[in-house]
């Protein structure tokens, strides 16, 4: 397998089969295998809060204001009462910090940056070995595991 860190700092990672797998080290010093998709995140531009809310929750914000209890006749629901909305009932803060929050639709998780109203999916990677000592002894069984699941990889496959 071909392994490569694209930084000087990061993690080895080798890309096969429409994934990315890296070797990463963990809090206790341990080493395992992570794997998640290699595609890239196409980000949703909206001009208003009413445009993001109308993506996020498949309706029509004042539709919905005024299906509620307390609604009022006549008003007409504001950006800022519709941001409250996105961040209470649609969103959820993943602790990055209170202007970048995440919701999950047919099990995708998507982000929503508050700021610049903008929405992306993203890929959460997943831990598919045992944990090791040594860098080197996970990337023997990591090599092992790909060859077993891909087969022998040639030169002109890591071509495309």
């Amino acid at each position: 397998m071909k392994w490569s860190r694209p930084d000087k700092a990061c993690c080895l990672q080798c890309k096969v089969g429409g994934n990315i797998y890296t070797i990463r080290d963990s809090v206790e010093g341990l080493y395992h295998l992570e794997v998640r998709p290699n595609k890239k995140a196409k980000r949703l531009k909206f001009d208003s809060y009413r445009d993001l809310y109308v993506h996020i929750a498949g309706s029509n914000p004042q539709e919905d204001y005024e299906h509620k209890m307390y609604a009022k006749p006549g008003h007409e629901v504001t950006e800022k009462e519709i941001r409250s909305e996105i961040e209470l009932l649609w969103t959820h803060d993943p602790g990055a910090g209170g202007n970048l929050r995440s919701y999950t639709r047919d099990g995708q998780d998507y982000a929503v940056d508050m700021i610049t109203k903008e929405v992306w999916p993203y890929w959460l990677p997943q831990r598919i070995s045992p944990r090791f000592c040594k860098e080197r002894e996970c990337r023997e069984w990591a090599d092992l595991y790909l060859e077993e699941r891909y087969g022998q990889i040639s030169l002109f496959d890591l071509s495309i």
